[in-house]
């Protein structure tokens, strides 16, 4: 399994707890990346679609499809990290 995680804003970062124990055991890999292409956002969606990476808890706001713009606002906030649009 593993999670890969992408700084988008030079703001204060959010804060994680990690099981430290659970990542050993279950052998779980934790990337980062700086200057992440196509490739790498492709291979992020696909495991996220895939249910092999659960983002739900930190998730800050959620917006439907119709509310595109009201997203984008929320988005552009500074310290903004996840605002999540359902394609439902």
């Amino acid at each position: 399994m593993s999670a890969i995680f992408k700084k988008i804003s030079s703001s204060a970062s959010p804060r994680i707890n990690l099981d430290v124990n659970t990542i050993h055991y279950r052998k779980i890999d934790i990337m980062g990346t700086f200057g992440a292409d196509h490739r790498d956002f492709q291979t992020a969606a696909d495991a996220i679609n895939r249910g092999k990476i659960d983002f739900t808890p930190v998730i800050e706001s959620r917006y439907s499809f119709e509310n595109m713009e009201d997203a984008m606002k929320a988005a552009c906030v500074p310290g903004a990290y996840r605002v999540c649009v359902e394609m439902k």
